[in-house]
This record gives C-alpha cells, sequence and structure tokens, in this order.
C-alpha cells in the first residue's frame, strides 16, 4: 500500500508562550499524537535574515529524525526572488544550508515573488524548487493560463498546487482542482492542504484567520467531501497541512483528523 508523504507547517498553531522556532518545533512534535512525515519551515523576509547559524544549527538537529521536511519561502511583495537581490542571496543560503545535509526536499516560493526563474541552477538538482499556484491575491500566476504558460517556458521548476488558492480561483471561473491534478500531473511537487474564510464564511469563530487547516475551516463535524472527487490523487505527491488556528481542543482533533484522512503516513 502506498504510504502519504505528510508534513506539518511550523505555523499551524497560534503559540504566543513560543518565542523560537526550535521551541516550536519541540513543542509540535511533542504534542502531536499521530505519525506524520516532517515539517514545513515556513519564513517572511524578516525572519528569515534574522536567523542565525545557532538557530540554523538547532532547527537542523530537530528535524533529521523526519525524512520529509520542506521549506516555504515567504516574500516581501516585491519579488523577493530576483529584484531585492539581498533577501535572495539570504533565501538561497539558507536553502543550501538544509539541502546540503539533506534535510529537506523541496523548497516552494509564491510564484509572483519570482523575478529570476534560474533560481533551480542554483541549487544542482539537490530539491524541487516549486512555485506556489496563487490565488485571489495573488499579482500574478493564479490563472490556469500563466500556470500553463509557467510549466512551458521555465526549467527547473515544479508546482506547488495550493487547495485554498485553486477553491478561490475557481469561484472566480477558473479551472478546479481536478483540472490542475490532471493538466499538470508530471509537474506537481507539492501539495498545500488548506481552506480559507474567503470560501468558507459559515464557521462560527473562524472569521479572523485568512488561512486554516482545511477540516477546521469546513464545519466542527469534519466534513471530508469538499475537496475533490481527485482526493485520492493528492495523496501521490507530498502535502503540507497548510493553515494557523488556536491552540484549543477542538483545533487540535480536527487536526489530528486531517493527518489520519491521509493516512497511512510514511515516515
Amino acid at each position: 500500500m502506498t504510504r502519504s508523504r505528510v508534513v506539518v507547517s511550523i505555523r499551524s498553531f497560534l503559540l504566543d508562550h513560543i518565542q523560537s522556532d526550535c521551541e516550536y518545533l519541540e513543542y509540535l512534535a511533542r504534542s502531536i499524537s499521530v505519525p506524520f512525515s516532517g515539517f514545513e519551515l515556513t519564513w517572511g523576509p524578516e525572519e528569515v535574515m534574522a536567523l542565525s547559524q545557532s538557530d540554523l544549527d538547532g532547527i537542523a538537529t530537530l528535524i533529521e529524525r523526519y525524512r520529509h521536511n520542506t521549506l516555504h519561502c515567504g516574500g516581501d511583495g516585491d519579488r523577493a526572488f530576483g529584484e531585492s537581490r539581498d533577501l535572495m542571496a539570504r533565501w538561497v543560503s539558507v536553502v543550501r544550508f538544509f539541502a546540503e545535509r539533506e534535510l529537506i526536499k523541496s523548497v516552494t516560493i509564491h510564484s509572483d515573488d519570482i523575478g529570476d526563474w534560474d533560481i533551480p541552477s542554483q541549487f544542482d538538482g539537490q530539491l524541487d524548487c516549486c512555485a506556489e499556484v496563487m490565488g485571489r491575491n495573488g499579482r500574478s500566476h493564479n490563472r490556469f493560463w500563466e500556470i500553463r504558460e509557467l510549466v512551458d517556458r521555465t526549467k527547473g521548476w515544479k508546482l506547488t498546487l495550493d487547495t485554498a488558492h485553486i477553491r478561490e480561483m475557481y469561484l472566480e471561473g477558473e479551472p478546479g482542482l481536478d483540472t490542475y491534478l490532471s493538466s499538470f500531473e508530471h509537474d506537481i511537487g507539492h501539495i498545500h492542504f488548506s481552506s480559507c474564510d474567503n470560501v468558507y464564511r459559515d464557521v462560527p469563530g473562524y472569521s479572523e484567520f485568512e488561512t486554516r487547516h482545511a477540516l477546521v475551516s469546513i464545519s466542527p463535524e469534519f466534513k471530508r467531501t469538499w475537496i475533490s472527487p481527485s482526493f485520492e490523487t493528492l495523496k501521490k505527491y507530498p502535502v503540507t497541512l497548510e493553515g494557523v488556528v488556536p491552540n484549543e481542543p477542538l483545533f487540535w482533533q480536527a487536526f489530528e483528523e486531517e493527518l489520519k484522512l491521509f493516512g497511512p503516513i510514511e515516515l
């Protein structure tokens, strides 16, 4: 039986009492009671610039037991990968730090933050470079034709399909997840499994969170039929359970239900 590769975002829960990424990783590893495949390290520009060598070494030690870690690079609104040269150089050095130690399998970058499409050449095939399909708020690469053009005209890139982004654009007339899965079957490198409040507004108390774990966002009963007739197809690819929710029992229950939904999990 094929096992799913499901990773957990280090931003999964609002943990105000935790001050460092190492503490965050330790807390999640200790608290999650069902199997998972690794972590998605997620940083914005200010965070990545502030990382010290001690931070990187500590994070590396904490994630080395997991085989399917990934890294998600946040942009700064002005094409951080190409136009902001200092920031791009910092990102490349951090990605290379983890890739050379074989601690991450892929890196995901928002497509509308990419100004230099030659980035994959900097990593010598050490990992998959994935351009994320954007949603309603994306400045580009949120239309199907743009993604088709990206795949046809660039080299060394794979795609990260974000279920919330694709759902947003589907409601505006773009193709849905099934079409993306069938059209780009061999170009997909990663899945972000999430939901968002501008799609599911009928869940009481959740409206302040833009991106949330998918099952939390749908209903307290954790309905599983929303995503796509091709849900099983998602299991072919590495998946990040992406979202930010309160550190409360209801949300933890939904989060672990998501993990079980993808089981059995490859460790």
